[in-house]
């Protein structure tokens, strides 16, 4: 926080993962207590405190859906779903490299235990005093349970998420989910790492915007973090193009700390590397995020080969160019892989 607003970055919002017990993988579907090897409650009370005299909007990651297979927890056989076997459904960390599974899986959680286990700790997160909580696969997993004993269809998961949303929000708790179903919207805050690209199945012409249309200037909404794709560049223009912001997934430590983890996902996370492009990314696109923040997005086109117009209500049009070479707009150059503002 101090180093990223010693740089002029004064808009920050936070969310913290894998702080509860055992740490990202630990005691799931339980969140509490908080790590001791973090400080336990007491110190994220105090990093609450700071944050919030720093202005910092603080989420933590709370994950009520999918625990570890090793999770203390767990009691597999009553608070797992089960297939259409009947048996404990394990959903395996699976490599699409080497088509193997790992020996790592997870369990699905059944709806009641997920409302049993959010209810009981709302206050929890009250007596902590963050902004939000962002729920984990809220927004991006929907699933039944073919349990003889407790037979639950798509329905009843998707309403106990609802539900659950609604009552952290009932109780001044902002909430945050990923990728955005539906059935989310209207129950959340914020949503994080939005679907910026199509399937790329092969009769789609191309990708447009169509979430995006709908959504931009009710809620706000985030692209994927920018340091964990090849091109970062890239990525920042195109969650410029969808009106997303734009975000990070950082670690203090050095990424190398994370070999061999199954937190091996992050690649590139280390804020000693990243803290110099976020800023001046953010400081960069400030100014055209501040025009856009509540505005609706009224028109997308294409307007050569990689190069795209994005329109809003109050007349602010941002032109994107992902070519190698730049190009002419109606009299204007956008120079490669950059973009262009005009009106509003």
């Amino acid at each position: 926080i101090d180093q990223y607003q010693a740089e002029g970055v004064t808009q920050l919002e936070i969310t913290i993962e894998g702080w509860s017990k055992n740490g990202l993988y630990g005691n799931q579907p339980e969140q509490f207590p908080v790590e001791k090897k973090l400080g336990g409650n007491k110190g994220l009370k105090e990093l609450q405190e700071y944050a919030a005299g720093k202005g910092v909007n603080l989420y933590l990651k709370a994950n009520y859906v999918k625990p570890y297979q090793d999770s203390n927890g767990v009691k597999a056989s009553r608070d797992a779903v089960r297939g259409i076997n009947r048996e404990v459904l394990k959903q395996y960390v699976y490599y699409l490299s080497t088509r193997w599974n790992t020996d790592d899986y997870f369990y699905l959680m059944k709806p009641s235990v997920i409302a049993k286990r959010s209810n009981a700790e709302l206050s929890k997160f009250q007596d902590l005093g963050v902004k939000g909580v962002q729920f984990e696969h809220f927004g991006s997993l929907l699933y039944s349970d073919e349990d003889n004993k407790s037979n639950t269809d798509r329905q009843l998961t998707e309403d106990t998420y609802v539900n659950a949303l609604d009552n952290f929000r009932k109780g001044e708790l902002n909430t945050a989910v990923d990728y955005g179903f539906a059935y989310t919207l209207g129950h959340v805050n914020r949503i994080d790492q939005v679907p910026l690209d199509s399937s790329q199945f092969v009769y789609t012409d191309r990708a447009i915007p169509f979430y995006q249309l709908v959504l931009h200037g009710l809620v706000p909404y985030t692209a994927s973090p920018v340091n964990l794709y090849d091109d970062s560049r890239n990525q920042t223009l195109r969650a410029l193009e969808y009106g997303a912001l734009p975000s990070y997934e950082l670690t203090y430590a050095p990424t190398s700390d994370l070999q061999r983890t199954m937190a091996d996902r992050l690649f590139s996370s280390s804020l000693e590397n990243w803290l110099a492009p976020s800023v001046q990314n953010y400081l960069a696109l400030k100014e055209v995020y501040d025009s856009i923040s509540n505005q609706q997005m009224t028109n997308h086109e294409q307007l050569q080969s990689k190069v795209f117009r994005t329109t809003y209500a109050n007349g602010v049009s941002i032109i994107v160019n992902y070519n190698e070479q730049s190009v002419d707009v109606s009299g204007q150059t956008v120079e490669a892989f950059s973009y262009a503002v005009t009106g509003g």
